[in-house]
């Protein structure tokens, strides 16, 4: 039995009581997992569930669940990180397997509410592709390109510390330019 939260990757309905998830969780990683009956609202992938699993002849199958942060399509905040989400899905589909991908999605987790916030959303997304391209060693040396020396400050610390303490650093949105600039760079590097 795995009781942990998961975030929602991929989604395959069999039927109209029968859907096939594939989930991620930081203790397990990623499972996939039958879910018999859906009776509260809607599950859309990318979303957050505590999710109870069991093993049931040679299947992971629950019917117990509690959703923990849903994220719609319909709403504003998921046109806010629909790109953020879209490279997600690409570098976890594209990348070689000797990359490790897991903390893609252990981020995520952890930045959604971040996210999701009017106020913070552009700054979040911006510090969580940074981390991305470090994690990925595709990156330029910032000093090389000329940005400033904050930016070189939160570039070195990236790694370090806590994406929540670096978000809410009190001159952070005063990079936001250079972090727009300097992810786009590298961003073309990775993905041509």
């Amino acid at each position: 039995m795995f009781n942990t939260n998961w975030i929602i990757l991929k989604k395959n309905k069999i039927n109209e009581k029968q859907i096939v998830f594939t989930v991620f969780s930081e203790d397990y990683g990623k499972v996939s997992v039958w879910i018999d009956e859906i009776k509260r609202s809607p599950i859309d992938i990318w979303s957050t569930l505590n999710l109870i699993i069991n093993r049931k002849n040679w299947t992971n199958r629950s019917n117990n669940y509690k959703l923990k942060r849903g994220i719609l399509y319909t709403s504003l905040s998921y046109i806010w990180i629909e790109n953020i989400l879209n490279l997600l899905k690409f570098l976890n589909d594209t990348l070689p397997e000797w990359i490790e991908k897991d903390f893609l999605f252990k981020d995520y987790e952890k930045m959604l509410n971040y996210f999701c916030d009017i106020n913070k959303n552009p700054v979040a997304i911006e510090i969580f592709k940074l981390k991305i391209i470090k994690k990925l060693w595709f990156y330029q040396d910032p000093k090389v390109l000329g940005f400033s020396d904050n930016f070189i400050k939160i570039y070195n610390a990236i790694d370090l510390l806590d994406l929540e303490k670096i978000i809410n650093i009190n001159w952070i949105e005063k990079i936001q330019e250079e972090l727009e600039d300097y992810n786009e760079q590298n961003l073309k590097l990775i993905l041509n």
